[in-house]
């Protein structure tokens, strides 16, 4: 084998191993689009049940079946965004842990501000 043809070679395992990395970042840009997306979901969900209940509370209604519905369907977008977060670590996320409403990072749960967006706590 000459050198042109180990050369040829080197260029080829080279040329696979850049293919199988933008592969996986292409996935976990692709996933971390996903999981932003139900990061959304779960904050406007949480804000629409917030108004629901003022509204009520306001107006001195009961709708307990329709806040229900809306804390069940809360319960499932924190199911899936624990799912995503444990297959993007390897590692479950902790019981009490506390996430940014704005960004969704994780923080310190007497942190009055997050360090990663600088919102409001």
């Amino acid at each position: 084998m000459n050198a042109l043809d180990r050369l040829a070679d080197v260029a080829a395992v080279c040329a696979d191993a850049v293919l199988q990395t933008t592969g996986e970042l292409a996935q976990k840009g692709k996933q971390q689009a996903q999981l932003l997306k139900l990061e959304h979901q779960l904050s406007r969900a949480q804000r629409q049940l917030g108004a629901l209940v003022y509204t009520l509370r306001k107006t001195n209604t009961e709708n307990e079946a329709l806040i229900a519905r809306y804390i069940d369907a809360i319960a499932d977008l924190e199911v899936q965004i624990a799912g995503m977060r444990v297959r993007e670590t390897g590692a479950p996320e902790e019981e009490d842990a506390v996430y940014c409403p704005q960004c969704g990072a994780q923080v310190q749960a007497d942190a009055l501000f997050c360090p990663a967006c600088g919102g409001k706590l």
